[in-house]
């Protein structure tokens, strides 16, 4: 532990704070606060100064049963208890259907790690992906904010959906672990920020 690099940690957090009361929309603040700070900085200072954590932490073992346990379970706990939990099976789901049809498409695509010898392609990398603890972490913690998702059951599945297919999207042009891990979050940034002129064009029609 050292305070290298404190500076980023407290622009971070500082930024995320203060985008709740300058970044708002009918008393509302738009982005998930968390989740805006992680996304500039990374996208502003890039992997030279900022490392997300790694997509894959540990090989597969009895610690990393315990923290799927503990990932699944309470992700789940917390979002029946929120009424969230239709948008975070909708963004699992989704992102495993967008994810498979994308490397349907584009077979030859491939993702670099420092924690893997060759590239990540195809079948392994969906696998890679879709059962990484960081996007389990992303869909069960960070998506379930209740204050920047949609009211209503069939919005909020919608909204996940959204999400997911955004998070592919984004992903596709990169081969790089850094800007895949920052394009599933990015994702959830660019579906708060439409949620409201979406909900607007609605109500006009």
């Amino acid at each position: 532990w050292s305070f290298h690099g404190i500076e980023i940690f407290i622009a971070v957090v500082a930024v995320s704070m203060a985008s709740k009361y300058l970044i708002r929309w009918r008393g509302q603040h738009i982005f998930n606060p968390s989740n805006l700070g992680l996304v500039l900085a990374f996208v502003i200072l890039g992997p030279q100064h900022t490392a997300p954590q790694d997509l894959w932490w540990i090989p597969f073992g009895p610690w990393l049963v315990v923290t799927y346990a503990i990932l699944i379970v309470g992700g789940l706990w917390i979002g029946a208890r929120l009424g969230l939990l239709g948008m975070q099976v909708a963004f699992m789901a989704g992102l495993a259907a967008f994810l498979a049809f994308a490397l349907a498409w584009e077979p030859d695509h491939c993702m670099v790690a420092s924690w893997h010898l060759a590239p990540i392609c195809g079948q392994q990398l969906w696998q890679i992906i879709v059962t990484s603890p960081e996007v389990l972490v992303f869909a069960f913690f960070m998506l379930p904010d209740p204050r920047t998702v949609p009211e209503g059951r069939i919005p909020r599945i919608v909204f996940g959906l959204a999400v997911a297919l955004l998070s592919v999207l984004l992903l596709g042009p990169t081969t790089l672990e850094f800007w895949t891990k920052a394009a599933i979050l990015a994702s959830l940034v660019i579906a708060c920020g439409l949620r409201f002129p979406v909900a607007a064009f609605q109500s006009g029609r």
